[in-house]
């Protein structure tokens, strides 16, 4: 499969790439979020006028979740996107929240087997907790290793 700006997508600058539970391969991009059927692309970007769109152009990251929903990084936040109707929830540093992300700017996404997502960002580490729709930060301003762009689960 070869796809580029001829075909459809936002962008060739591609971010990431990612295939969900139903088949749909998701292509970030440094202009917006693209799904791909298999015959089509449709585009998802951030629109002013619609605070449910995506909170940035600029994807860095694409995960599902054990429901799944699709988690997302960018550089102005992190979103949780219903595939079917496009509509994001978006989390971003909300100032004198301790539960608010301690960063708007996020590396990668991933959901866990206990269902928690965590988020790497330039200097912090952070967990979501679904149920009670919180952030905690792991590791605050890790002055050692910078940039935190990729995390594994072990079994």
């Amino acid at each position: 499969m070869h796809l580029n700006q001829g075909d459809g997508l936002s962008s060739n600058s591609i971010t990431c790439v990612f295939r969900d539970s139903r088949g749909l391969v998701w292509i970030g991009t440094s202009d917006g979020l693209n799904r791909f059927d298999g015959h089509s692309v449709r585009v998802y970007r951030h629109s002013e006028a619609d605070p449910t769109s995506l909170p940035d152009d600029i994807i860095r990251s694409i995960d599902e979740d054990r429901t799944g929903q699709l988690w997302l990084g960018t550089d102005d936040g992190i979103a949780l996107m219903d595939p079917w109707s496009g509509r994001c929830i978006i989390y971003r540093t909300l100032a004198g929240d301790p539960h608010s992300l301690p960063e708007d700017y996020f590396n990668h996404v991933h959901p866990d087997h206990e269902g928690r997502i965590w988020v790497c960002g330039h200097r912090n580490v952070a967990r979501f907790d679904p149920a009670r729709k919180q952030f905690t930060v792991v590791s605050a301003d890790l002055p050692d290793i910078g940039n935190v762009n990729s995390m594994l689960e072990e079994d």
